[in-house]
């Protein structure tokens, strides 16, 4: 594979996991708006902290997922470049 062909693949590939991690992002982020409307709807206290607990949960989850994607991406991306 020439080097040029590498390097695009490479810059490919980086451009699909950045694209990803603003996917996972839009996600957390509807994912929190939710659970604020869930606790400003709901008057009990337990209901609306289950809603707040379950949105940070999804948030670490994919925070996680989103970090190794993109540390995998990288690492493949600088096997091909280097």
């Amino acid at each position: 594979m020439s080097e040029l062909k590498r390097l695009s693949l490479a810059v490919q590939l980086l451009s699909g996991s950045c694209g990803r991690l603003a996917n996972d992002r839009t996600g957390v982020t509807s994912a929190l708006s939710s659970a604020a409307t869930a606790i400003d709807a709901t008057p009990e206290a337990a209901s609306a902290q289950a809603a707040l607990v379950d949105a940070v949960r999804l948030w670490q989850t994919m925070s996680a997922d989103a970090l190794a994607s993109s540390q995998e991406a990288a690492r493949f991306a600088a096997g091909l470049a280097g």
